[in-house]
């Protein structure tokens, strides 16, 4: 698998894992983990031409600045294989960039994963995946519910992703976004 995700700021990176370890701690959900990191999945293919997406990456990152999303409260994806995430605000620039990057992405990419086609995506970051059921989510729910989960968050770069069956997901290389004010990017 590999995946165009970004990663979040520390201060809700070090709330998520805190939640992952109590959510494992309490009712046993720990498949979430193997992703290693708490993130934004912008599209996600079963793989891709790693060198290629580099190259259009080292580009890419030259033309988008840091921008600003919020997230609003906890959400759950239903079906066979529920899973609970933070809701993050959809809006124009959003959309726009999420469509931007599976435009780009796709040519370079098999088995693209249909949650991921634009018409499809929904923004989030995931806090327990695969592992919830009917038996346990309520206890979840239940256990989140006193949690806010509204921030502002900076998005400050893009990271491409690859993960083997059975393993940790692990970031091929990180594409951060300069400054307005750094002009030094643009040389």
């Amino acid at each position: 698998m590999n995946g165009l995700i970004s990663l979040m700021p520390d201060f809700l990176h070090e709330e998520v894992l805190k939640i992952w370890k109590d959510l494992d701690i309490l009712f046993g959900l720990n498949r979430v983990k193997s992703t290693l990191y708490p993130h934004i999945t912008w599209v996600i293919s079963q793989s891709c031409d790693e060198y290629e997406i580099i190259e259009w990456l080292e580009g890419e990152k030259k033309k988008h600045f840091p921008f600003n999303i919020k997230t609003n409260g906890i959400g759950i994806f239903t079906g066979k294989r529920p899973a609970i995430y933070i809701q993050v605000k959809q809006n124009v620039e959003l959309i726009k960039f999420q469509q931007h990057l599976y435009d780009k992405f796709s040519p370079q990419a098999k088995e693209l994963k249909k949650l991921y086609f634009p018409e499809n995506w929904i923004p989030h970051i995931s806090l327990a995946i695969e592992d919830v059921n009917g038996n346990n989510i309520s206890g979840v729910i239940e256990h989140l519910l006193p949690i806010s989960f509204k921030h502002e968050i900076k998005i400050t770069g893009i990271s491409l992703v690859r993960r083997k069956k059975g393993e940790n997901m692990e970031i091929v290389k990180n594409f951060f976004f300069p400054d307005k004010n750094d002009l030094e990017a643009y040389a």
